[in-house]
């Protein structure tokens, strides 16, 4: 792999993926080696349910979207450029696999499995990286889904014409939105006659749920926060439940108000 690619071994350190050309290994080195690749195979296709998703970009939205994945118990590689960032992103995500390098070259692409993967997703700030990124992972290694973020929308046609399957553009980049994409769609549920929609949303420091109890929230009345992830353990929230920074909250809603249900999301 490259010099510039990471990933935890069992003791979640950040540890390069491949010594130096010709460089003697002790049996200690040989050992973690051996530990790195076996936590960098991917988890075996009978695992039902589960994806092999591989995300480009360790800013906000990429970050947030490998928290939804990792929720969900999909298999979470992500790719970052900057090296300080994917060096504090694999404390924040110690059950994932970072990788540390360009994500619009096809070897660091391989690098990170992308072509084992069942879904790829570019996140990052640049149309020009997605556009390259996704193409390779499209033409090049043949990814079934990939997706991509496209920051100016005059950019569109060029990513389509480019066969990339779904498009995610910035007024509606949230990671619930692109959490929706990647399982195909809204995730609909007919209640009692009523369609409802599934939504998603990480809160933050300075998110306005933040300190709230679950029923005092903001959200609009026919809106139920269903259940909450924190610290990695699943709980269903009470009404006096206290929402803390680092959450995960799903939120029930009716399709009919959806939009302003999102719209209060994003500002989390």
């Amino acid at each position: 792999m490259s010099e510039r690619s990471f990933s935890k071994d069992p003791f979640h350190r950040l540890l390069p993926t491949r010594e130096s050309a010709g460089k003697a290994q002790s049996d200690r080195q040989k050992a973690q080696q051996t530990a790195r690749s076996l936590t960098a195979k991917p988890i075996s296709d009978k695992m039902i349910g589960r994806m092999r998703i591989v995300v480009m970009g360790g800013g906000r939205v990429g970050t947030l979207l490998a928290n939804l994945l990792r929720a969900e118990k999909h298999q979470v590689t992500l790719i970052e450029f900057d090296r300080e960032r994917a060096s504090k992103l694999a404390d924040m995500l110690p059950d994932a696999l970072i990788v540390n390098g360009d994500g619009s070259n096809i070897n660091i692409q391989r690098d990170a499995g992308v072509d084992v993967a069942d879904t790829f997703v570019a996140v990052t700030g640049s149309d020009t990286l997605n556009y390259v990124s996704a193409q390779i992972a499209k033409k090049s290694l043949h990814v079934p889904q990939v997706i991509a973020r496209v920051n100016d929308p005059s950019n569109e046609n060029n990513f389509l014409r480019a066969g990339i399957d779904k498009l995610v553009t910035t007024t509606k980049a949230t990671a619930g939105e692109i959490l929706n994409e990647i399982s195909g769609g809204k995730t609909v549920l007919p209640l009692a006659g009523v369609r409802f929609e599934i939504l998603y949303a990480l809160l933050r420091d300075s998110s306005p749920m933040v300190g709230k109890r679950v029923s005092k929230c903001g959200l609009p009345r026919k809106a139920f926060i269903i259940s909450l992830n924190r610290e990695g353990e699943p709980m269903v929230p009470e009404n006096h439940t206290v929402l803390k920074s680092g959450d995960l909250i799903a939120v029930l809603t009716p399709l009919e108000i959806s939009d302003k249900v999102k719209a209060v999301l994003v500002e989390q």
